[in-house]
């Protein structure tokens, strides 16, 4: 179909103003969909997470730092696995690969809820390994500090009630 210059135009400034002002990209609406990992995520959010995790600030915060700018724009359905390991592996190359691993089970999360609800056929970091072994933390108070805590509640502002349950948490080990 032949479109008349007028026309050409106004349309290239309506696709041009919705980059610049909506941040939309034009390759995605040409494929039929504007659908984003970012719009799943949020649904997630919206449907899953605030309703069953507690973690769920954090996971927003670990989205807007690693996710967004990696894989927000995307559509799920074209995200690869070699796409969800390259973002793991780049976090655990620039920040920790502990970092890496929260945000590999974040994006799996989505991407298994997605599966779930039949938003999506398949889950393309299924089975993805981890990068690098979390170990958990083991601190061992010295006696040195522990005679510091143990004295150190003696006539501050707690109350004696809770002076006694800090003294009873330390002797257990809770």
């Amino acid at each position: 179909a032949h479109i008349k210059l007028g026309p050409a135009i106004d349309k290239a400034r309506e696709i041009l103003a919705a980059v610049q002002l909506e941040g939309r990209d034009p390759q995605l609406d040409r494929n039929g969909t504007t659908d984003t990992f970012e719009a799943l995520f949020m649904s997630w959010l919206d449907a899953y997470a605030k309703v069953r995790r507690k973690s769920w600030n954090y996971d927003i915060a670990l989205y807007e730092r690693h996710i967004r700018e990696r894989l927000g724009r995307f559509v799920p359905s074209q995200i690869k696995r070699a796409d969800i390991a390259g973002l793991r592996d780049a976090i655990a190359n620039d920040v920790s690969p502990t970092q890496a691993n929260k945000v590999q089970t974040l994006v799996s999360a989505v991407f298994g809820w997605a599966v779930n609800e039949g938003l999506l056929d398949s889950h393309p970091g299924y089975r993805l390994p981890k990068r690098g072994v979390e170990k958990p933390r083991e601190r061992v108070l010295s006696e040195e500090e522990i005679r510091t805590f143990w004295l150190g509640l003696d006539g501050g502002p707690l109350s004696v009630g809770v002076t006694r349950v800090l003294r009873l948490a330390l002797l257990t080990g809770q």
